[in-house]
């Protein structure tokens, strides 16, 4: 079964022929150049699988200049409005077309629109202050893509960026689903405004991540497009027989126990940037996005939905009811997983393929380096027991305010359970000082694995 991120970004190739981003706080620039990888993202990352993987920028180690490509044009600076994309199986359908009417936050909304999908999961992705840049005309690639090297290279020709970004992928039979961007107070040109903006949507099934950038800056990169010297080359790499994929593990060991064994736990034994190794291999140093941004991010274990929270056995807390961020999720076996993250930045080390050269040293042989950290201001973190049924979490705030992390108030992360193993914590600065996420790049898919194996599950 494809993960979501897959799904998503297929769903949204299939339409529209152009690369869909899992988390736009992350830059792509025309010019950009790398390949389309396969394996799972992060693990052997050069490999395909549907991932773009930047390598360098022909604007900046002069492939731009030798093969006379002209820079790129902008185009929708000075405009406003919103741009909606999705998935083939949607169609939009009037407001009134909601079960139990418009909702009246939604009928507050400057940029709101309703679809139902004919089939299966569908994509959405809303754009707030969308503007184009381009390479024009897109001919000027052709003689850089025909030379032989660039065989299996793709180019970014196009970038789609924008100001406010809401991404969903839905449940199976999700219905007709509505999305909204509420501004308080109401005002024109709402990211871009003196205001506390929010993506709100009428259904809390599926996957949904959403960001405005409080000063109203383009800083999110949504959606762009990638062009090669063969179709194939820039294909997303999902085929029939990758749907059924799964993946193996391998060896076992406890932490703490020989810890330099593999066990699924990272053990750090250096810093490049401080042992020489990222000035050796011209490693650039990392890059910082969603810093200006706030909003939540929910990830969740493979056998979560997220349901209404109406579907609550009890009806919703009135506790939980107040919060700004709340989600409820069902797990259709075994133990689940969640991570919330309240204003979350990720910081990453651009291009990802500059690690390429130091990884395939012999000596790197069974080490993997953190390419890509996620750090917020707020988490909670929960492991699910055995048969759990439905579970909420809710960030509650005294006194309610917008930009939670960042407000001077008591926070505090809420849950409809006590069973499970459960961690939250609440940076009182609203400083982004906790590390709940990060990923892991190596020679080999092998040496990143979590070393659970079919045998251990059990």
């Amino acid at each position: 079964m494809l993960n979501s991120e897959r799904t998503y970004v297929d769903l949204i190739f299939r339409a529209t022929k152009k690369y869909a981003s899992w988390d736009p706080e992350i830059a792509v620039k025309v010019g950009d150049w790398g390949r389309i990888t396969k394996g799972r993202r992060g693990l052997a990352f050069w490999r395909k699988n549907g991932t773009f993987v930047r390598e360098g920028k022909i604007y900046s180690d002069g492939k731009a200049e030798k093969f006379g490509i002209p820079v790129p044009v902008e185009y929708g600076r000075e405009s406003e409005g919103q741009t909606w994309v999705t998935s083939e199986n949607a169609e939009q359908v009037d407001l009134s077309a909601l079960a139990s009417g418009i909702h009246p936050a939604l009928a507050q909304c400057n940029a709101k629109a309703a679809f139902k999908f004919s089939s299966g999961r569908g994509a959405i992705l809303a754009m707030e202050n969308e503007m184009i840049t381009i390479i024009e005309p897109p001919g000027a690639l052709q003689r850089l893509l025909q030379e032989p090297r660039m065989r299996g290279v793709v180019v970014v020709s196009e970038v789609h960026c924008c100001s406010s970004y809401a991404r969903l992928l839905t449940a199976e039979g999700g219905g007709i689903v509505a999305l909204g961007l509420s501004a308080e107070p109401p005002v024109a040109g709402i990211a871009s405004a003196s205001a506390t903006a929010t993506w709100i949507r009428t259904v809390n099934s599926g996957n949904f991540k959403s960001q405005v950038n409080t000063k109203g800056d383009r800083l999110f990169y949504p959606l762009f497009r990638l062009v090669s010297r063969s179709e194939e080359e820039t294909s997303t790499g999902i085929g029939s027989s990758e749907r059924t994929w799964r993946r193996t593990g391998s060896q076992k060991g406890r932490r703490g126990l020989a810890f330099w064994r593999k066990n699924g736990t990272f053990v750090r034994e250096g810093n490049i940037y401080s042992d020489g190794k990222a000035e050796k291999f011209g490693i650039p140093p990392p890059v910082e996005y969603g810093r200006e941004s706030e909003g939540q991010t929910w990830v969740t274990s493979e056998n979560a939905e997220q349901v209404d929270l109406s579907a609550l056995a009890g009806g919703i807390h009135p506790a939980l009811a107040q919060c700004n961020a709340k989600a409820a999720f069902k797990f259709s076996s075994g133990r689940g997983a969640i991570l919330a993250m309240e204003n979350e930045m990720i910081t990453i080390i651009e291009p990802p393929g500059a690690l390429q050269r130091l990884l395939q040293e012999p000596r790197m042989r069974g080490v993997v380096v953190v390419s890509e950290v996620h750090c917020c201001s707020s988490y909670a973190r929960l492991l699910t027991a055995e048969g759990g049924g439905i579970v909420a979490l809710g960030l509650s705030v005294e006194p309610p305010v917008a930009g939670i992390a960042s407000a001077s108030a008591t926070a505090t992360w809420i849950r409809n359970v006590n069973s499970g193993n459960f961690k939250a914590q609440v940076n009182t600065k609203g400083e982004r000082s906790f590390y709940p996420l990060f990923r892991l790049v190596s020679r080999s898919e092998e040496e990143t694995s979590t070393g659970i194996g079919s045998a251990e599950r059990t």
